[in-house]
């Protein structure tokens, strides 16, 4: 890896290759190749320092999954500010630490932050909004579309190093109020270097991502090692995810690797018309964590699907994300 080599080189080096032209990212049926998603990110990163925003600011990012979220991610990361995601999950005084203890100058929000913003007895000094969002009276939005339109397309001057901080993940592992795991540019590089290898994954694998991209799982766990080898990625909806949703996704998509809660995968384990689907689906790889996955399940899934294997994993937003691995032959012995 290059001494110089920061998060938005990763989506430099795909834009400006010969997978430029080869998709990037698919979110509601529209798509982003490598090659647009790298000048929409600069777009993104002069639309923000046109708001402002300087290298090493913190800007908290609460936004269910859509196009515009990897486009603040790379756009950050172009920029060398620092991204603080908000778990779409906090209510609203659990946002306000977050944006409090992070010192953030800048809170960007669609939707999923309605609530959120609702309960705030005290608003981030600048609120920009994504697509409808309804604010507080004394709120005075500014909207993402209009500055994005009024931002050029030049990517910035300043070139954040390695060691430069890149992101803030707030996790709650501990007693007391949440905590900022602090990552750098090469940690989250180096991380998704390493699943090339572990999880298999190839130019030509589809993954679908049933995370919300606010939480360590979202962009860290195979979205961004894919991106480096030049596969891509569907993003899923935030909220309501469903067994069936996933299957009908990874049909649509010829999905080969998906990361899915326990839940979710004794949901499958249990349902033959969903199995029947997956097993003739380009599915191979079932990344599940979060919690101990009875020996049961996985047993189960081997047994109905033989061409995929449900792979477990353990990470925390500490690292981040994927520490350790289970591969299909360990699942029962460990």
């Amino acid at each position: 890896m290059d001494i110089n080599y920061n998060v938005f080189d990763l989506l430099g080096r795909r834009a400006f290759s010969p997978d430029r032209d080869r998709v990037a990212l698919i979110y509601a049926g529209e798509s982003r190749t490598f090659r647009e998603l790298h000048e929409r990110s600069c777009r993104t990163a002069a639309a923000l320092a046109g708001l402002g925003v300087k290298p090493g600011d913190r800007i908290a990012v609460l936004m269910s999954n859509r196009h515009e979220w990897p486009e603040v991610f790379f756009g950050l990361a172009a920029m060398g500010a620092i991204c603080v995601p908000v778990n779409v999950l906090l209510r609203g005084p659990e946002v306000r630490h977050v944006c409090a203890d992070s010192d953030c100058s800048m809170l960007i929000a669609d939707r999923a932050a309605e609530r959120a913003l609702s309960e705030l007895d005290e608003l981030p000094s600048k609120i920009v909004t994504v697509g409808e969002v309804e604010v507080p009276p004394s709120c005075s939005p500014i909207s993402w579309e209009d500055a994005f339109a009024a931002a050029g397309t030049e990517p910035p001057e300043h070139h954040p190093a390695p060691t430069d901080t890149f992101i803030h993940y707030y996790t709650s592992g501990t007693t007391g109020l949440p905590k900022a795991a602090v990552h750098t540019h090469a940690g989250v590089l180096w991380n998704s270097y390493s699943q090339i290898a572990d999880l298999g994954v190839t130019r030509d694998d589809i993954y679908l991502c049933v995370p919300s991209l606010s939480w360590a799982a979202g962009f860290h766990d195979v979205v961004l090692a894919l991106m480096m080898v030049g596969g891509h990625t569907v993003l899923m909806p935030t909220g309501g995810a469903s067994i069936e949703k996933v299957i009908d996704l990874t049909v649509e998509h010829d999905v080969t690797h998906t990361f899915l809660v326990p839940t979710l995968l004794k949901q499958l384990a249990t349902n033959p018309e969903l199995l029947d689907r997956a097993r003739s689906s380009d599915l191979r790889w079932i990344v599940t964590g979060s919690e101990p996955v009875p020996a049961t399940v996985i047993e189960a899934l081997n047994n109905s699907l033989p061409g995929c294997d449900v792979v477990q994993g353990y990470g925390l937003s500490e690292f981040p994300t994927i520490a350790a691995l289970l591969h299909a032959d360990e699942a029962i012995s460990h």
